[in-house]
């Protein structure tokens, strides 16, 4: 990846992932690296499993990333993230195709982000309106 794009890429608080078909990452930024406690190195060539603890978030992240594979279209969605060594957090998530130059699904994207603190502030004011 050119060095420009790397630093735009590691400089943004989105998790980014490439996954191949096989469901491998094959590109973490700094980000994603952070979130998952795994140096950007040991992420490249890991299945998503070796690298999330086993739960229902894990497996509907795989079911989606399977998605846009089947589909070639884009999903999105929100869901709590179960994290190693972390309380769940909340996240947006948007997983995308990339195409081969003969139109075929080549990689997915996911770039993740962090809603935790927008759904912590909806749930504080949830609770005092109700009182």
């Amino acid at each position: 990846m050119p060095h420009r794009a790397q630093a735009i890429l590691n400089a943004i608080p989105a998790a980014v992932l490439r996954y191949d078909r096989d469901g491998r990452i094959r590109y973490a930024n700094e980000t994603a690296a952070r979130r998952l406690r795994c140096p950007v190195a040991e992420l490249e060539g890991k299945p998503l499993a070796e690298v999330t603890p086993p739960s229902d978030v894990r497996d509907l992240h795989v079911r989606q990333v399977e998605r846009v594979f089947d589909t070639a279209a884009p999903v999105e969605y929100e869901s709590r993230a179960l994290l190693p060594e972390e309380a769940a957090t909340w996240v947006r998530i948007h997983l995308a195709p990339e195409f081969d130059t003969d139109g075929r699904v080549e990689s997915g994207l996911s770039v993740s982000t962090d809603l935790t603190n927008l759904k912590e502030g909806e749930e504080q004011l949830r609770l005092s309106e109700e009182r």
